[in-house]
């Protein structure tokens, strides 16, 4: 099965290794490859999107399921910006140290 994956069998490209983005990971410094980033842009407005696009979605819903898909993205995007708000305060208050 292994040499399947690394012969590019299930994707049909050379090499190409569907467990790789796993693989490609580096465990001693926890940096990931470069090619999986999203720009820096659309990385901060993530969290503002979903909110965005889940409010809309609840104002807009014209059913039981849109409306809890709106409560989905709404949460996920207060949860993200949550984090992201933690953990740069974290990392502000180590530098002052």
């Amino acid at each position: 099965m292994e040499a399947m994956f690394q012969a590019g069998f299930f994707y049909g490209l050379p090499g190409m290794d569907p467990i790789g983005i796993f693989r490609s990971a580096n465990t001693v410094t926890g940096s990931i490859n470069p090619m999986f980033w999203i720009p820096k842009t659309l990385y901060e407005a993530l969290p503002y999107a979903l909110l965005l696009f889940g409010g809309l979605a609840m104002l807009q819903a014209s059913n039981p399921l849109m409306f809890g898909s709106g409560c989905l993205l709404a949460i996920v995007g207060a949860i993200i910006w949550r984090m992201r708000q933690t953990y740069r305060k974290r990392d502000r208050d180590e530098e002052r140290l």
